[in-house]
């Protein structure tokens, strides 16, 4: 067995192997195999939630692709200040989803986009709610604790800093 390493720029290639023994007899894989290089991160937009929104009920409409090794998954939290109104939560498919949050407020949104090779891409954008829905001063949501992504590589249990 003879190890061999290739570093190649990203994209997806075809490849087989030819061996040769010491009389000379060559054999080529029947089939040829599929391999992937891939070190950029999944593409990620955020449409919505953006500017003010008249309805504790948002809709979560993002934009996400892979070129090369496929999307694994999205997930998404929001805050209020510093306060976690939504921990960490997984979108199905990376596709629309909803939420709602607690009243009128200014909110952050956080998206992250894995892809099934482990490269992540993390946006953010702000929100506001002006639905007449008023959160009582001191109030905190029941979002407490769970997990907020702080940046592509850091994740931080508990509340965000």
């Amino acid at each position: 067995a003879t190890n061999f390493s290739v570093s190649s720029t990203d994209g997806r290639y075809l490849w087989n192997c030819l061996g040769t023994d010491v009389d000379n007899n060559q054999a080529m894989n029947e089939t040829n195999l599929t391999i992937i290089f891939d070190s950029t991160p999944p593409d990620v937009t955020i449409q919505s939630p953006s500017g003010t929104i008249n309805s504790i009920n948002i809709l979560i409409n993002i934009t996400a692709n892979d070129t090369f090794a496929g999307l694994n998954n999205c997930t998404y939290n929001i805050t209020r200040g510093a306060s976690l109104e939504i921990a960490t939560t997984t979108i199905p498919n990376c596709q629309n989803t909803t939420a709602s949050v607690s009243g009128d407020a200014t909110y952050m949104i956080y998206i992250m986009a894995n892809d099934t090779v482990g490269n992540t891409n993390l946006t953010n954008g702000s929100f506001i709610v002006s639905a007449g829905v008023v959160i009582p001063s001191g109030a905190t949501t029941g979002g407490g604790g769970g997990t907020i992504i702080i940046n592509q590589t850091s994740i931080i249990q508990g509340n965000p800093l």
